[in-house]
C-alpha cells in the first residue's frame, strides 16, 4: 500500500491500493484529518485523466470497519504521581468497542506484555487495575522508546484498516539503543500511526525525539502534563477519533493509466482546503483491447473526426462537450447541484420522490426500521441492516429524486446494538436532525431528518 506525507499542520493523511475481485479492479483510498477535524466536498485527481467523478465514499466508523490499537506504557523512570495519572488516562481510553482490536504491554526495564493484541475487555481491564498497585522504580531507566518496534510488528500482523502504537510515557524517556528515523520509517511502511502521550515532571515539555516520532509517523504528540483529571479523561475519550475519521473511497481503475497517480483533497472544518501528497499505485491488471479502444477513441476523439473530414464547426463542439464533460469535477457534484447532473436553476421545491430503490438485505424479513418522507405523498421505505447508501445517483440505495439532495449525500448504517446511525458523505448542503447540523449522528424514534430540502421521518419498529 502507498501512503501519502502530510503537507501541512492541519494535514490530511491518505493510503491507496489496488484490489481485485473477479477480474474486477477497484482503487481503494483511505483518507483521514491528523487532528479529527471532519471533512466534506472530498476531490479525487488521477493524472493524465483529471477528477474522478464516479467515486465511492463510506465514513470510516469502528463500528464496521476494523481498527488496531497497542498500548505501551512507562513504568520505570516515572514517579507515583505520573503513574496514578497515566492509570487514569489509560482506564478510559483502553476499552475496545465496535471492531477494535487492543493490546497492551508494560515498558519497564524491560518490555512485558500484559494482553496481547485482541484480547477480551477482562483481560485487560485486569492488566489495567496492576498498574495501580505498582510502585515504580525513579533510578530504573526505561526501554519504552527502544520498544515501541516490537509494538509495530505486533500490528503489522493485524488484519486492520487503520493501525496505531499509543506510547504513555514520560515527557524525556530514555532514548539508549532508539533510532527514531528507524522507527518512523518502520511505522510508516507498515501503516502504524504512532502517538506520545506525554506526563511529563515540572512541567517538562516532551523532547524533540518524542515530537519528531509523533510527526513523522503520521501521529501526533501530545502534552497532557498540565491537564486536569477531568479534561485528561475527556481527551482520552477523544484520542481514537484522530485515527478513526474520514472515509473510504472506492473507484473503477478501468481506464486509468497502469501507474496511476491519484490526488486526494477535502475542505476541513475551521481550515479549508487541504491535500494529501500524490500516491503512487501500479495496477494489478491490463484493460481490454474492448477497453483500450473505448479509451483511445475518447481521448484522441478529435483527431480521428478531423480525419474522417467533420466539419470544423462540428469538431469545435464535440471537442467543447468532451472537454466539459472531462471537467465536471466530483467536488461540485457532492457540493452544490450543478447543471451537468440535468438539473434546472430553479429555487428548491422541497417536495422528492423516491425512485428506482433497492434495499439491502431486505429478503422479504420484517424492517427494524423505517424512513418516511414529510409531505402529502409520505411514501416511506424500510430500513434493514447494512450501509444504505442516500441521494440523487441512481446507483444509490435510496434515491431521492430532488434538485437539492446530493449525488451521495448521507449513508444511513446500523450499528451493532441494533441502532441506527446516519453520516454525512462530506456534502455542501449538508445533513440536518432536529434541526441542528451533524457529521454523524444516532437516531432516535421521531427523528426528522432534513437533506437539502427534503424532510424525511426516522421511525423505529416496536422489537
Amino acid at each position: 500500500m502507498a501512503w501519502a506525507a502530510p503537507v501541512n499542520a492541519a494535514s490530511i493523511y491518505a493510503s491507496c491500493d489496488s484490489e481485485v475481485v473477479s477480474d474486477d479492479e477497484k482503487f481503494v483510498c483511505q483518507i483521514r484529518s491528523g487532528d479529527g477535524k471532519k471533512m466534506r466536498d472530498l476531490s479525487v485527481e488521477v493524472d493524465e485523466v483529471g477528477s474522478v467523478d464516479n467515486f465511492k465514499a463510506i465514513p470510516y466508523s469502528w463500528v464496521t470497519n476494523q481498527s488496531a490499537f497497542y498500548f505501551l506504557v512507562q513504568t520505570s523512570s516515572v514517579s507515583s504521581g505520573q503513574l496514578a495519572s497515566m492509570f487514569d488516562f489509560l482506564n478510559r481510553i483502553v476499552y475496545p468497542a465496535g471492531k477494535q482490536k487492543m493490546g497492551f504491554a508494560t515498558a519497564g526495564a524491560s518490555f512485558d506484555e500484559k494482553a496481547p493484541l485482541g484480547s477480551s475487555r477482562l483481560r485487560i481491564d485486569n492488566a489495567i487495575r496492576a498498574i495501580r498497585s505498582m510502585t515504580p522504580k525513579l533510578d530504573e531507566p526505561s526501554v519504552v522508546l527502544a520498544s515501541i518496534e516490537k509494538a509495530i510488528v505486533k500490528l503489522a500482523g493485524e488484519e486492520a484498516e487503520r493501525r496505531a502504537v499509543v506510547v504513555i510515557s514520560d515527557s524525556d524517556p530514555s532514548t539508549s539503543g532508539v533510532s527514531e528515523s528507524k522507527i518512523a520509517d518502520l511505522a510508516r511502511d507498515n501503516q502504524v500511526a504512532l502517538y506520545l502521550v506525554s506526563f511529563g515532571r515540572n512541567k517538562q515539555e516532551p523532547s524533540v525525539v518524542l515530537k519528531k516520532l509523533g510527526r513523522d509517523s503520521r501521529g501526533g504528540t501530545h502534552d497532557v502534563t498540565d491537564l486536569p483529571r477531568q479534561q485528561l479523561l475527556e481527551f482520552a475519550s477523544e484520542l481514537s477519533t484522530h485515527l478513526e475519521n474520514g472515509f473510504i473511497l472506492s473507484f473503477d481503475a478501468r481506464g486509468l493509466p497502469q501507474a496511476s497517480e491519484i490526488r486526494l483533497s477535502a475542505n476541513l472544518d475551521g481550515v479549508g482546503q487541504a491535500s494529501a501528497d500524490p500516491i503512487t499505485v501500479e495496477r494489478q491488471t491490463e484493460d481490454s483491447w474492448i477497453d483500450a479502444g473505448r479509451s483511445f477513441v475518447s481521448d484522441n476523439l478529435f483527431m480521428l473526426l478531423a480525419a474522417l473530414g467533420l466539419g470544423v464547426g462540428g469538431i469545435f463542439v464535440l471537442r467543447s462537450l468532451g472537454a466539459k464533460n472531462r471537467s465536471a469535477r466530483f467536488a461540485d457534484s457532492h457540493g452544490a447541484p450543478d447543471e451537468v447532473a440535468g438539473i434546472d436553476d430553479h429555487e428548491y421545491t422541497g417536495e422528492a420522490t423516491i425512485v428506482g430503490n433497492s434495499f439491502p438485505d431486505a429478503d422479504g424479513r420484517k424492517p427494524k426500521a423505517w424512513l418516511e418522507i414529510v409531505g402529502d405523498h409520505g411514501e416511506r421505505v424500510p430500513l434493514h441492516s447494512g450501509n444504505i447508501q442516500v441521494g440523487r445517483s441512481k446507483d444509490s440505495d435510496i434515491r431521492l429524486e430532488n434538485s437539492s439532495v446530493h449525488r451521495q449525500h448521507a449513508m444511513i448504517q446500523m450499528d451493532a446494538d441494533g441502532s441506527f446511525s446516519i453520516h454525512d458523505l462530506g456534502t455542501k448542503n449538508g445533513v440536518f436532525v432536529n434541526g441542528a447540523r451533524c457529521s454523524q449522528r444516532t437516531l432516535a424514534n421521531g427523528d426528522l431528518i432534513e437533506l437539502g430540502e427534503v424532510k424525511l421521518r426516522f421511525a423505529d419498529v416496536p422489537a
